[in-house]
């Protein structure tokens, strides 16, 4: 919208209107119907949009819908859906973090995007773990990785578990390949007998010469027995 600079003999000075002034002769500006009715009907249509009813005794009204359809700058309450650029994930600013940028980040630190929180089975790797459906799954084996920092450093600290058949007896041995390898080493393993069974005791450790890769089971009872085990390491 503009002031009616292409009606002839409007009147305008200096591109706007001027009032009829009889001591110096100044002729009043004419307003063409048609533009005043295009300005009138473009203000009320901010009205119509914002809900408000025009009110002739009313002067603030446009303002009123401006405040209406608009955010404050200051403390803005957003309804529906309401999106945001997505900063890089390298980002370390006052911006603000949509749900695309939380997503890279946590990617970023666990390495996989696509299955980041999803449950990891055994023949799977560099997968973390949504804990209530670890729980819920009670595989009889399987891991997850927790993504920690050290020293700046991105890690990954595992957690696998499995139940074996100890078939070794009378406080012999027998060795197990871990779910996955430990990439460095186990930190450490606890496990117990499983029944049926005897009550004979059953001792877990790591084994020698493969620690990352295998853990060993005394058996003291007579005959088989069935133990679980849960190690951790990274």
């Amino acid at each position: 919208m503009d002031y009616p600079k292409s009606v002839p003999g409007v009147g305008l000075v200096n591109g706007k209107f001027v009032d009829e002034n009889a001591t110096t002769g100044q002729v009043g500006s004419l307003i063409p119907s048609a533009w005043g009715n295009a300005v009138t009907d473009e203000l009320l249509a901010i009205l119509a949009f914002a809900g408000i009813v025009p009110d002739e005794t009313k002067f603030n009204q446009v303002l009123a819908a401006l405040q209406k359809m608009f955010a404050p700058l200051t403390s803005p309450a957003f309804a529906g859906a309401p999106t945001a650029p997505t900063p890089v994930s390298t980002d370390n600013s006052t911006r603000i973090s949509t749900t695309a940028f939380v997503k890279a980040v946590a990617a970023a630190v666990a390495g996989d995007s696509a299955q980041l929180f999803a449950v990891a089975a055994a023949s799977q790797a560099q997968h973390a773990v949504n804990l209530g459906q670890f729980v819920a799954a009670n595989s009889p084996q399987g891991y997850f990785q927790i993504p920690v920092i050290v020293a700046g450093v991105k890690r990954a600290i595992i957690v696998q578990w499995d139940t074996v058949n100890v078939t070794a007896v009378n406080g012999n041995w027998s060795a197990f390949s871990y779910p996955i390898r430990f990439p460095n080493r186990c930190l450490a393993v606890v496990g117990n007998r499983q029944a049926p069974g005897t009550n004979a005791v059953m001792l877990f450790g790591q084994a020698v010469g493969d620690g990352p890769g295998q853990v060993v089971v005394q058996n003291f009872a007579a005959s088989a027995e069935i133990g679980s085990y849960i190690a951790i390491g990274w």
